[in-house]
């Protein structure tokens, strides 16, 4: 999904919060399906994870939580967790946007019936079968904080609801010496 340049910036922000920045491929969407359980089957109890999420419309998104997926319900605390922008409607350049501190027990919802859902309230939240249904959402701005003088639900796809093209899903660790 995304570009070598793309790349750089993702690695760059794990590396600043000392998150490392190894990864490997958990989940594709298009490999291995769309709905809630296969992301879960894939991802849950997998350690921290940095999700990708390409639009219909192109742009390019996602987030990165520090603890592992589960499904048991129930909003965690992930203090490291952030979401981005690679690309987004409002022609931003590449931005991380990290967890308000008052918010760090929202940080992402661990949701049976969804797949990567980082926020309570809004954030970005990718419903069950994202690629035929246009139910994902995003509103960053209640639990990540909002580029200065961006509107919350449409800065990154140009409208609070979005159908995904593609997701992926990777693990994340500290290269070893």
């Amino acid at each position: 999904i995304v570009s070598q340049d793309q790349a750089g910036h993702i690695k760059g922000w794990l590396d600043e919060d000392g998150c490392g920045s190894d990864m490997k491929l958990l989940y594709r969407a298009s490999r291995d399906g769309w709905g809630s359980s296969n992301f879960h089957e894939k991802c849950d109890h997998q350690g921290p994870t940095l999700t990708v999420i390409r639009c219909t419309g192109g742009y390019i998104f996602g987030g990165f939580c520090d603890t592992a997926w589960s499904s048991d319900g129930g909003c965690k605390s992930s203090p490291k967790a952030f979401v981005y922008t690679l690309r987004c409607h409002s022609g931003l350049v590449p931005t991380k946007m990290r967890l308000k501190q008052r918010n760090t027990g929202w940080a992402v919802s661990h949701e049976r019936s969804w797949g990567p859902f980082f926020g309570a309230l809004s954030g970005i939240h990718v419903c069950n079968n994202a690629n035929i249904r246009s139910e994902s959402f995003s509103g960053v701005g209640s639990e990540y904080e909002c580029p200065a003088g961006q509107t919350e639900d449409l800065f990154l796809t140009g409208n609070r609801y979005f159908q995904a093209s593609e997701i992926e899903v990777f693990s994340v660790q500290k290269k070893e010496d």
